[in-house]
């Protein structure tokens, strides 16, 4: 791979000179040496593993070249073709190829080569071979790799394969695991803030990753409320509970009056943006790639829209929510070749085409960069004609508005989250800037509820109490329960205007 002499002995030294030595009764106990490899979990494996998995992709790729092997194929409207014929990550492989027994062998001899020379053993227990579509030769083709066969959809690093992006098997799992997870807890021995940190820690963590990639159906968040909403108010137990506050409540922020659970619907899409956003910084990655070379670019933030019925419809959904985060980013020039100087917010609020649009007309170069607008000298504005004496004093306007530039500098243009100093994306600030709505009553006191040190099971007593939801008598029979006269209840005087506060405030039994 070419590495030179020295560095191959630093790193046979490494290897060799490393002496181990076990606890015994807390205390290490001899020394002894490694006869082969490193041992698990030693900083200097995985550096060596991704050399040893290089020179498997040099293979792939040589492969490919010779067309010894023929990879999956990614076609656009102008006719261009990218192929990729394998994917790595850490010690998982997914190989492409076309399902024929010349290309099935050179990887089973591509894959025997690599043992022998690496060192490392392809565990083919645990090898499968995914057709796709109708293959007739299938079980020749394994019998061939010495792998067994499978069937699409399936699941792979966690992710559903082979699954439309809407259907409703991919959200089966998630589903399923909750109901275990209710199944599990002794509801009806947990107070209300003890279900509440059990929703916000554990089952709103359930369908984090699958969103992460995937748009979760209306009908998916619907289950997942209901489940989520029964266990908040009245556990596991069977039958119908009082549900005392309005569930679109429960689900703001603790600021805003709420209970701070999560809102799926709007994590979703904070979870999906984070795409568009790793879009504009992961430059060389493969994943952008492929989507830049399918759909084609916009501009250089974004790609085209995509109006294919097939095969499209994650980026599709991710790509629609760009309008709602260009909104929130601000653009920041570094060598000025990405950012429009008519055309992007770099500077104002607005584009300058939208402050100056009688310059904007008149413009010779319309569509111009900042890095062909500006020189060391500074701007070079070009008009189509001789301007007028008025149109002079608006150019005048103009460079007085861009005045304070720097100039460019040899970095490239970013985008910035511009409700932050440091400028960074975020799901929590993305989440918190979707769900930010008008404020009912006073934050201040929904703060310092929130922020007392009191247990969780109290504050939320407390905050039921300001609600004014409490299960008083004048409550229930609102609610039209029917109520029998008791001692146990709480009896309010007729003095009392506000009955609720009486109740949690004065009265001996609360």
């Amino acid at each position: 791979m070419g590495f030179g002499e020295k560095w191959l002995k630093w790193i046979d030294f490494c290897i060799k000179t490393v002496k181990f030595s076990v606890l015994v009764n807390s205390e290490p106990v001899g020394f002894f040496g490694s006869e082969r490899g490193l041992r698990q979990g030693d900083p200097l494996s995985p550096f060596l593993f991704i050399l040893a998995m290089e020179g498997f992709d040099s293979m792939m790729r040589i492969a490919l070249q010779n067309r010894w092997i023929k990879g999956f194929e990614i076609g656009n409207s102008r006719g261009e073709i990218m192929e990729v014929c394998h994917l790595q990550y850490a010690d998982d492989t997914v190989i492409f190829c076309e399902p024929k027994v010349e290309q099935i062998g050179y990887i089973r001899m591509i894959l025997t080569i690599f043992e022998a020379s690496s060192g490392l053993k392809v565990n083919w227990g645990k090898t499968s071979l995914f057709p796709i579509k109708e293959v007739p030769n299938i079980q020749d083709l394994a019998i061939i790799l010495g792998c067994k066969v499978e069937n699409m959809p399936t699941t792979y690093l966690g992710m559903p394969l082979g699954s439309e992006h809407k259907a409703g098997e991919i959200w089966d799992g998630i589903l399923e695991k909750t109901e275990k997870r209710l199944a599990r807890w002794k509801a009806q021995y947990i107070s209300l803030g003890g279900r509440l940190i059990l929703i916000n820690s554990v089952l709103d963590a359930l369908p984090t990753y699958v969103m992460s990639l995937f748009p979760i159906p209306p009908k998916v968040v619907k289950k997942l409320d209901r489940l989520r909403r029964d266990f908040l108010w009245h556990g596991c137990k069977e039958g119908k509970g009082y549900k005392l506050v309005n569930w679109q409540t429960t689900m703001r922020s603790r600021e805003q009056g709420g209970l701070g659970i999560r809102n799926l619907r709007v994590q979703n899409n904070s979870l999906l943006m984070k795409w568009l956003w790793r879009y504009n910084r992961e430059d060389h990655a493969l994943w952008r790639e492929v989507i830049r070379h399918k759909f084609g670019e916009l501009n250089p933030w974004c790609t085209n829209v995509s109006t294919d019925t097939y095969g499209v419809g994650v980026w599709k959904t991710i790509r629609a929510l760009w309008p709602k985060l260009e909104g929130n980013l601000q653009k920041r020039v570094g060598d000025g070749k990405r950012i429009k100087f008519w055309k992007d917010a770099w500077k104002e609020q607005s584009p300058l085409m939208e402050i100056f649009p009688d310059l904007f007309i008149l413009s010779n170069n319309p569509d111009g960069t900042i890095y062909d607008m500006w020189s060391a000298q500074g701007w070079n504005l070009f008009f189509r004609r001789l301007l007028n004496d008025w149109e002079i004093d608006r150019v005048a306007d103009l460079l007085n508005r861009i005045d304070d530039f720097n100039g460019t500098t040899a970095e490239p243009d970013t985008l910035r989250w511009k409700h932050n100093i440091d400028g960074q994306f975020s799901v929590k600030r993305v989440y918190k800037m979707e769900e930010r709505v008008q404020c009912r009553g006073q934050p201040k006191i929904w703060r310092n509820l929130w922020n007392s040190p009191t247990p969780t099971k109290v504050k939320c007593f407390t905050w039921l109490v300001v609600k004014r939801v409490c299960l008083t008598q004048e409550v229930l029979k609102k609610k039209g329960a029917i109520i029998v006269s008791s001692t146990t209840l709480v009896s309010i005087s007729q003095h009392n205007k506000d009955k609720l506060d009486y109740a949690g405030a004065y009265c001996r039994f609360a």
